[in-house]
Order: structure tokens, then sequence, then C-alpha cells
């Protein structure tokens, strides 16, 4: 019987992919799709976005040097360019997950706080505020206070600018956050309204301390604004500090792969074939023995044709003839 070919390859091109950017590939090679999966997520495609203003941040007092990297910022974000530096490092970087003692409770957490769990449950990213950008670390200098942002396709949602680090454990969990976003922006939390759900009038909400360390013990936790029981902005985080975003895209593309590929077997059973992907992201398989690459049974709006279109922008794994060249286990 043959092996499944996605499942064969793909960890293949995963390892390319953790190379070509300097990361280090997990021990289990199931979790690099996912990882890759997650740091996509986190790095939204450089395009423009009309930006907004949360009222908070009109009015908040910025000394100079914010208010000047706040207006580079807006700059990049406007005009489509590359905002990365401005991201904290466990952001802008893949995941790198540490190998876990058995049993060592203490060891998971510290594995699940090596994520963006902020981004995974909240779908917020900060911004470092620094006075310049250091080529040797293509980096804004890190900044006491950062700016809390939204961005979605379109646009780039400024929620406020507050204190992180030392002696600011809780900003993470500063429910002020939601609630700016609640009054300035309420179409982007209905998604996570939990409808029917009644509140206690008399219960107490966690503080934001208490909620950040719900996250590192692999707890999502629900937040009440304005009468409404809010969860997980971002879609939560699994048991093992992944997104469950993340975990849920990887399950479509896996989907959609395996549909492919059982297309494909019924016109070529015993055909010895590889994973391929095309420049544009189209996924398919390539025959070594007749050097022709069968294009599967997925749409250029498929979910894997996105992802693996993203994936190629971000890395150059097909180099500058990414759109002359396919990716396969021979052909690189």
């Amino acid at each position: 019987m043959i092996s499944k070919i996605c499942s064969r390859d793909m960890p293949l091109l995963m390892k390319e992919v953790y190379g070509a950017i300097g990361a280090k590939f997990p021990e289990k090679p199931e979790h690099a799709l996912i990882d890759v999966t997650e740091w996509l997520l986190r790095v939204p495609c450089r395009t423009p976005r009309r930006i907004h203003l949360s009222d908070t941040l009109r009015y908040k007092i910025l000394t100079s040097t914010e208010l000047r990297s706040l207006d580079r910022l807006c700059f990049v974000l406007f005009n489509g360019h590359d905002f990365r530096p401005y991201l904290g490092d466990t952001t802008r970087n893949i995941r790198e997950r540490h190998k876990l003692k058995k049993g060592d409770f203490r060891e998971i957490v510290r594995a699940r706080k090596a994520n963006d769990l902020f981004f995974a449950d909240w779908g917020l990213l900060h911004f470092h505020l620094g006075p310049d950008i250091r080529t040797s670390a293509n980096r804004t200098a890190r900044s006491r206070r950062v700016l809390i942002a939204q961005l979605t396709d379109t646009d780039a949602y400024l929620v406020d600018v507050i204190p992180h680090g030392m002696g600011h454990a809780d900003a993470w969990g500063e429910k002020t956050l939601l609630e700016a976003i609640a009054r300035n922006w309420p179409h982007l939390l209905e998604r996570s309204h939990l409808k029917g759900v009644s509140i206690d009038p008399n219960a107490s909400d966690l503080e934001a301390i208490d909620r950040v360390r719900s996250r590192e013990h692999g707890v999502n936790a629900s937040i009440q604004i304005n009468g409404k029981t809010i969860m997980a902005p971002g879609l939560g985080i699994s048991t093992d500090g992944s997104s469950t975003k993340a975990v849920l895209y990887v399950m479509r593309i896996t989907r959609e792969l395996d549909a492919a590929e059982e297309a494909f077997r019924l016109q070529f059973p015993d055909e010895q074939a590889l994973l391929a992907v095309k420049g544009d992201g189209v996924a398919g398989f390539y025959m070594p023995e007749t050097d022709v690459m069968a294009v599967g049974a997925l749409s250029d709006n498929s979910v894997t044709t996105q992802f693996f279109s993203r994936l190629l922008d971000e890395t150059g794994v097909l180099g500058p003839h990414r759109l002359t060249h396919i990716w396969s286990p021979t052909v690189n």
C-alpha cells in the first residue's frame, strides 16, 4: 500500500521553511505545521490598511519618541510596508518548543509561555515604540510602553498604549483593552459573544493577572463586558499552548490535502508521486518518472492554496524564481 503522500512529504517542506528563516525544527515533526500556521496568523500579510484610533488612544499622553514611532508605524501600516520590526520577539518568531520532562508541570507552563498567548486568546498584537530600527536585528528598539492593536486584512485598529515588562505582568490581561474595542468597534467582538449566557450580577470578574495565569495554565477564561460574556476573541489556546485558531486551520488544510490526494489516486493509483507546490501556492503531486505535476482538486480560493502562497511569500523557499519553479522533495 502506498503511504499517504502529504503526511510523508509535508515535514520535508516544513524543514526547508525552518531552515530558510533560521528557526529550530521541533522534535515532533507534526508540531511544525501548527507552529508555522500560528506564526503566519500572528504576522498578517503586508497590505495597505485603513487606520482607526480608539477614543482611549486619541486622548493618551505620549512622549515625543512614542509619537514619532507611532507616526512611522501608521505610515507603514497604511502603505502596506513591513511592520515586523515593531513586533515583540515572541510574536514575530516561530514558537520554539522545549523538550518536556513527563509530569514536570513547571516545564509545561514554560513551554506554553514560549508562545504569544495574548494573541492566541484575544487576537491582539503589541508593537514596540522605540526611537529607531536597529538594522543588525531588523527591529525597533524595545520600549517600556507598547501599542496594542488588532489587524484585519483591510484595517488596523489601534487600541491603547500601555506599559509592559517588569512590574506589569498583568498587562496582557487588562480588560480595559477589550472594553475599548467594544466601545469603538463592537463588530470586532460580535462573534465572541456567548449567546444565552446569563451573568450573575454579584459574581466578581477575574483580575488581569488571573487571566494571564489562566492562559499559562492552558485555561480559556471568559470576560464580562457591558452585561455580555465574551469568550476568547482570538479563539483561545489548546492545552499545549497552541493557538486553537491555528489548530483548526491545520485541520482544514489536512482535510483538503487528503481529498486532493484521494482524487489523484483515482487517476494514478500506482504512480510513485510526491507532494508539490507551485509558485502561486497551488498544491498538487509531482511524478518524477514523467516529470509532470498533476494539480490536485484545490481551487485558488482554498485554505491550502492561500496558506502555501503566504508561506512562499514570507520564507522565500523557492527563491527569486518562485513563479517559474515548484517545490517538491526531489525538485528542490
